[in-house]
């Protein structure tokens, strides 16, 4: 076991519940996707297991401190980069030192971290940030810079549990696929808030689905990703297409004007 989220309640300021009783289970190394509708509680949900925001009620308990990668990024605009990256205390440590001033506060500070800041620069650059400065201000940064900002934090820590709150927003689909494909590829513990089912079912073992403050399924992305399903909680029409070869499936979601264009298309053949 890795997170154990026990009967866990929200409620907002004005008595009113975000969510109550939600359990789970995430066992390490699996990838885990919450999906649903805005405003069901998945980022909070996140917020809660991360740790910064207390529960109303209930209990999570991680084997160790996650990584949270947040959707949304103005709270940290008045940050550094190094600031963003929780390494500055790390990174002041190490050059006093380098500059002659090795007392105990910095070495402990430092704790033998001494590629702290050539790591970080490295995990930039495998984002094509290698222009950053670790100096530079988080309010300079474009969206998609910011997002990458936080997801060198994942080479940089190593961490063994990921939080990430929509993680493709404000990336390139060449970036979404490919942050999807290192956080994959690492084998760590995943708990990810997903609003792409397509993206859901290619990269995650498992989905939590929550519905007006409730877990409303669990199970596999062919288990739970069905047609009836998706209409329930989403109420959106779709088909489901599934490879022969490798039995990938994938999600086309169909426009109310394609089915009245369809319906007209029959009416009119019918009569004909």
């Amino acid at each position: 076991m890795c997170i154990s989220v026990h009967q866990l309640c929200y409620v907002h300021a004005d008595k009113e519940p975000l969510f109550q009783n939600i359990n789970l289970i995430v066992n390490t190394g699996q990838r885990l996707a919450l999906v649903g509708n805005n405003g069901t509680g998945k980022s909070t949900l996140l917020r809660i297991i991360e740790g910064n925001l207390k529960p109303s009620s209930g209990e999570v308990v991680c084997s160790s401190r996650p990584y949270y990668i947040p959707q949304h990024f103005g709270q940290f605009d008045n940050l550094t980069v190094a600031e963003a990256l929780r390494v500055d205390d790390r990174i002041k440590a190490l050059h006093a030192i380098l500059e002659g001033d090795a007392s105990a506060e910095n070495f402990t500070c430092l704790n033998d971290d001494w590629d702290v800041e050539e790591r970080c620069l490295s995990a930039l650059a495998s984002w094509n940030l290698e222009h950053l400065q670790l100096s530079q201000p988080m309010c300079s940064l474009s969206g998609g810079e910011k997002t990458k900002v936080f997801l060198s934090g994942i080479l940089v820590h190593a961490p063994e549990i990921i939080l990430m709150d929509e993680p493709t927003n404000h990336l390139d689909i060449k970036y979404q696929l490919e942050i999807m494909d290192i956080v994959k590829g690492l084998g760590h513990t995943v708990v990810a808030a997903v609003h792409d089912l397509n993206i859901a079912a290619m990269y995650c073992d498992r989905l939590i689905a929550i519905q007006q403050g409730k877990v409303v399924g669990v199970g596999t992305p062919h288990e739970l990703l069905t047609v009836d399903f998706i209409k329930a909680l989403y109420d959106v029409d779709s088909e489901i297409h599934y490879d022969e070869k490798t039995g990938r499936m994938n999600i086309m979601y169909i426009p109310r004007h394609w089915k009245e264009t369809d319906d007209e298309t029959n009416s009119d053949f019918n009569m004909s």
